[in-house]
């Protein structure tokens, strides 16, 4: 299963199941989704074999923003078959991404999904919408991530100046063979360079195993300041 029309009724159905309108775009392989704020979601998809049997998959979703600003994720598993490799890509869009855009366009702060919280940044106040932790481990052994791990992404993102209405994060990183072998920081889709030092410099967990782990975080721009009734740190690590 390759086909963008094919990953795209998936993801059309993963809307609907989310009780979201949903309407093709006439003319083309996007859709519009009639949130509180309309956007427009489009897909692509790019499979290739991998040592004998298992499949390498990429799902890029794109989402088009009211003010057409546009919202690119990426996501690659590995599996035994096309199928279940696409699978596992929008299961993972679904556990990092699909929550805090939906929540924040749909503006649902209540979402059991996401944490909201709310942010001053050089004097604007933002609301913030974070995504569940997306984490890939080898032998689904547990992994202790650094204590200032969700600190280090806040201090980062709180000394950018943001331009936009939107302003989307994006971090992951890969542990391997004991050394961290790939760290990123993208912000509005493009990578940051500024942080990275602090970031690897964490007390990340080394084994010889594997591990990744990827956050995704939306903010959107807001006038009104509403305190929220636990700390996001508080919130993060005491999910139930």
């Amino acid at each position: 299963m390759t086909n963008t029309s094919e990953i795209n009724d998936l993801l059309e159905e993963l809307f609907n199941n989310h009780q979201h309108e949903v309407e093709y775009v006439k003319y083309t392989r996007a859709f519009k989704v009639k949130l509180k704020n309309t956007i427009v979601v489009d897909s692509r998809v790019t499979q290739q074999s991998i040592q004998e049997e298992d499949i390498s998959s990429r799902l890029d979703v794109k989402i088009d923003l009211p003010n057409e600003q546009s919202i690119i994720e990426s996501f690659g598993d590995v599996a035994g078959s096309s199928e279940d490799a696409i699978l596992k890509n929008l299961d993972n869009f679904v556990k990092t991404a699909y929550y805090p855009i939906t929540a924040c366009l749909d503006a649902n702060r209540e979402n059991p999904n996401i944490i909201f919280y709310e942010w001053e940044i050089n004097g604007t106040v933002w609301k913030v919408f974070i995504g569940d932790l997306g984490m890939k481990v080898g032998l689904s052994q547990p992994v202790n991530l650094p204590k200032r791990l969700f600190e280090t992404i806040e201090k980062i993102i709180k000394e950018q100046e943001l331009t936009e209405n939107y302003n989307w994060f994006r971090f992951f990183a890969f542990q391997m063979n004991n050394e961290i072998q790939d760290i990123e920081f993208l912000i509005n889709n493009q990578p940051k360079n500024e942080g990275l030092e602090e970031l690897q410099n964490l007390d990340w967990e080394l084994r010889d195993g594997f591990y990744s782990v990827r956050n995704f975080i939306l903010l959107k721009k807001n006038d009104i300041v509403e305190k929220p009734k636990k700390s996001f740190f508080a919130k993060l690590f005491n999910r139930g």
